[in-house]
């Protein structure tokens, strides 16, 4: 019950990065303040969204962006979310390859350190 109260006071971001690989190419390389989000949760009915999702679907101001290696996954799940009634979903475009080469340092996080999350306010 502890752990509801201290993720209340966390900062709450007007977006979502939601990475739909593996989990395994989650823990090698993801983007900064993502999240992994298994893509075969969409297969489901009912329980396919996070609470994040909940939160942030359709609000004024707040993105949900899907990536993965190529657009191949994210385009899908992108897809079947418009269809599930999300009207501010989207993709990135060229997913993490294209990030890490033009943000190889910034943007992008790696091996042991990507266990280690950034949090709000610290810097890169």
């Amino acid at each position: 019950e502890s752990l509801g109260r201290i993720e209340d006071l966390k900062p709450r971001r007007p977006f979502l990065l939601l990475d739909v690989r593996e989990p395994d190419d989650y823990l090698r390389s993801h983007l900064v303040y993502s999240d992994s989000y298994q893509h075969i949760r969409l297969n489901r009915a009912f329980d396919y969204e996070t609470r994040e999702m909940l939160r942030l679907k359709n609000q004024a101001g707040s993105i949900i962006v899907m990536y993965d290696d190529d657009e191949s996954l994210a385009s899908k799940c992108a897809t079947t979310l418009t269809q599930r009634g999300y009207d501010n979903v989207f993709m990135l475009s060229g997913g993490i390859r294209v990030a890490k080469l033009k943000y190889p340092e910034s943007l992008v996080v790696t091996g042991e350190s990507s266990i280690a999350r950034l949090e709000e306010g610290e810097l890169l």
